[in-house]
């Protein structure tokens, strides 16, 4: 006789176990819809092993195959555009005004390699980001002053791990402490994939603080960075797979062929073997000619390509417009809508990712060399940071654009520094452009635009 309760108990456990061969959530199950679906158990495990293969593919597809290209150009023009300038918060005006003639006199000298400004340093710290998934910058303190050096994801090896004594790990090439804080660095002395230099099997220990370490994570405790092309990767090579296909169908129905049939053998050889513009050809009684119904593209390949591209950019977090340079379909409202929500992921990045992670730091040790080297007063530590401008987005119609920026000013929801840091130009700069033409305009007796209203005449009482 079954002890009561001992039955429920085992199916239970069995549930539990899952023993039974079910499971409450679908897609959890073990069915035949989801025999084929992957599973991620831990993304750094499979980022240790799988991440050079997927950088290599990336940086393959970024410079041959059109459509990824286009989505990441996209992607590094509205994440950095012509460059993303500081404000100093200092209280002092004079130290700020300091701090940024220092920042805009460094800014041409910033890369180490001489080849570009800092505001071409972002791009290409953003272009790394999404192409090989992280960028590694060291900061170098020169005799000159700072200077910034990329330092090629593939030069941090990912296949390092190490047990270090105190309980300090090494995990693809990321030194941790005991307590989870990222110390170190470990780089190769040159790229292991430039058969030019001679590779130092024993990578250099580079502190935390001399190098920025710069990627999207995805999970908690993510280690390395994965490039946003990953995700399309797939997408991406099965369309260029279908165009191949049709472009050879395309060639193939070009090759436009005659055929004459001569029941009674009555053609003779003087019959032409090719057609030429304007020919009369004149055939034996009895003759037929036919020609081939070679195959075009189909009818379904504009569908099929443009749903492949809007995956495609959904995937790497651009609009189809920007991807395809296909404009035909598109509206105001549908390109306003497509710009708001990416607008909203591009701020994301811009503030989570580019400036915390990247600007913040080097802004930081800017004002530390600029103050050692007297560059500026010793009082720009007491405030050292500064806000990041980013670009501002071209609207789709900008003079509604303008028109909202006016009422925003007016209602005192933005400030003039805003405005013009958006536009690329300190609101100091602006100010003395502003003074000098309206002196001049009023020294030769010239009229432009709008001009300040005029203070009103002071009332007398009667």
């Amino acid at each position: 006789m079954p002890v009561p309760g001992v039955a429920a108990m085992i199916d239970a456990l069995k549930r539990v176990l899952g023993l039974d061969g079910k499971r409450s959530l679908d897609a959890a199950s073990v069915g035949r819809r989801l025999q084929s679906a992957g599973r991620i158990a831990n993304l750094n495990t499979d980022l240790f092993h799988g991440a050079a293969t997927i950088r290599q593919r990336a940086a393959h597809m970024a410079r041959n195959n059109p459509w990824v290209a286009a989505g990441v150009a996209a992607l590094v023009g509205s994440t950095v555009g012509t460059g993303i300038v500081p404000t100093p918060r200092h209280a002092d005006p004079v130290v700020r005004d300091a701090l940024s003639a220092a920042w805009l006199r460094w800014t041409d000298v910033a890369d180490i390699s001489g080849r570009q400004d800092f505001q071409g340093l972002q791009a290409l710290v953003a272009r790394s980001i999404f192409e090989a998934g992280e960028a590694f910058v060291r900061l170098r303190v020169l005799p000159e002053g700072l200077r910034l050096e990329l330092v090629p994801a593939e030069m941090v090896p990912i296949d390092l791990h190490r047990n270090l004594s105190g309980g300090g790990v090494i995990r693809a090439g990321v030194e941790f402490d005991a307590d989870g804080r990222v110390v170190a660095f470990h780089v190769y002395r040159s790229a292991p994939s430039d058969p030019l230099q001679l590779l130092s099997l024993e990578p250099i220990r580079i502190a935390a603080s001399e190098l920025l370490h710069i990627f999207e994570p995805l999970v908690p405790g993510q280690v390395r960075g994965l490039s946003r092309i990953a995700a399309v990767m797939l997408r991406a090579l099965d369309l260029d797979g279908y165009e191949d296909a049709a472009l050879l169908r395309m060639r193939i129905s070009n090759l436009l062929t005659g055929f004459v049939s001569d029941p009674d053998d009555t053609a003779s050889e003087l019959v032409p073997a090719e057609m030429l513009p304007g020919a009369v050809v004149r055939l034996p009684p009895g003759a037929e000619v036919t020609f081939s119904d070679p195959p075009d593209a189909g009818a379904s390949y504009a569908d099929y390509v443009r749903a492949h591209l809007r995956a495609l950019a959904s995937g790497l977090g651009t609009t189809y417009e920007q991807i395809s340079a296909d404009f035909s379909s598109t509206n105001y409202s549908s390109a306003r809508a497509a710009q708001v929500e990416h607008r909203r992921k591009v701020e994301q990045f811009q503030h989570s990712v580019l400036a915390f992670q990247f600007l913040r730091p080097v802004w930081s040790r800017f004002v530390t060399v600029a103050v050692l080297t007297g560059e500026v007063p010793a009082a720009a530590l007491d405030e050292p940071g500064a806000d990041w401008l980013t670009p501002r987005f071209e609207h789709a119609d900008p003079k509604t654009a303008v028109e909202t920026e006016v009422a925003e000013l007016d209602a005192g929801l933005r400030s003039r520094s805003q405005s013009a840091a958006e536009r690329g130009i300190r609101i100091e700069d602006l100010d003395a452009q502003i003074a000098a033409d309206r002196a001049r305009e009023k020294q030769f007796g010239l009229t432009f635009g709008a001009k300040p209203p005029a203070q009103a005449a002071p009332t007398t009482a009667p």
